[in-house]
């Protein structure tokens, strides 16, 4: 049962980021500057996201709480579904700007929440 909830919490997590990842790369003008798409190729993040999957991937069976397999698959989501669009693309659609942090998008959201609500469900 749990590999199938982190599967649906993945699938969900990557649906959510590419259709709003599209729906910005069509749709954005970015006529006043307040709303950029940026498109981020930092190798860094590409070798940390790929090691988060395989990471992921060795842990689903070791974590059967509901709160962990629900996180983790938020977490995996999020980095197939930055891995996606550098495969796709050559980088990464960013389009959250708030000013006074790097920009970013559902996907980085996903990675970050998702870790840090499985740390706090193990510990």
């Amino acid at each position: 049962m749990a590999p199938a909830t982190l599967l649906a919490s993945a699938l969900l997590t990557l649906l959510l980021d590419q259709t709003t990842k599209s729906y910005v790369l069509r749709s954005a003008t970015n006529t006043r500057g307040d709303a950029r798409v940026h498109r981020s190729p930092w190798l860094a993040l590409w070798i940390v996201e790929s090691a988060a999957l395989v990471a992921l991937v060795v842990l689903v069976p070791v974590f059967r709480d509901i709160a962990v397999q629900v996180s983790l698959g938020a977490a995996f989501g999020g980095a197939t579904g930055n891995l996606l669009d550098r495969l796709r693309r050559g980088r990464v659609v960013d389009f959250i700007d708030l000013g006074f942090w790097p920009v970013f998008n559902l996907a980085d959201v996903a990675i970050v929440s998702g870790a840090a609500v499985a740390i706090l469900a193990i510990v």
